[in-house]
């Protein structure tokens, strides 16, 4: 998605943000822990990806900054990375992945609100992110990775599945 302004920006990620936030409010730990809503992910799992991956845009963002590009994964390599995600964090509280993620959100929110205009839209403005503006990072961790989310919990919630744990 190409955004016209930082505030644009900034927006749909406030507000896909705040749904996602929204859907989890009303859940018990069974119902995020147990239940699985993407695959075999339950909700713990799904966040603790958003989390590592707000980790990896915030850190191709801080080596990019000293000259170098950090290794950006290609399509073909996500699915091997997001397993190990999943590996890294199947055994964590959820208190701790919830506060990860919200601390991770946080400091994209931080990063973004830092920037100009000229520096989130213009591509190329950084020299890692080529010819692609900085949005064309962040916000596949942001705001899309959230509607992503926010769909297969919604679909979870149509199908009955929030009231059991499956």
């Amino acid at each position: 998605m190409r955004f016209q302004s930082k505030e644009a920006f900034i927006k749909d990620i406030q507000v896909e943000y705040q749904r996602l936030e929204d859907l989890l409010v009303n859940l018990d730990e069974q119902q995020m822990t147990k239940s699985r809503v993407c695959r075999h992910w339950s909700i713990k799992d799904m966040l603790a990806h958003l989390h590592e991956w707000h980790c990896l845009a915030l850190r191709w963002y801080e080596v990019g900054l000293s000259g170098r590009r950090d290794a950006i994964p290609a399509a073909k390599d996500i699915p091997v990375l997001n397993k190990r995600i999943f590996e890294k964090h199947r055994d964590r509280p959820l208190k701790q992945v919830l506060r990860a993620f919200r601390d991770s959100h946080e400091r994209m929110m931080q990063l973004i609100e830092s920037l100009s205009d000229e520096q989130l839209l213009t591509p190329g403005y950084f020299g890692w992110t080529r010819w692609n503006p900085l949005t064309t990072y962040l916000g596949p961790n942001t705001c899309s990775h959230y509607r992503w989310a926010i769909r297969h919990i919604q679909r979870w919630k149509r199908g009955g599945a929030a009231n059991s744990a499956s």
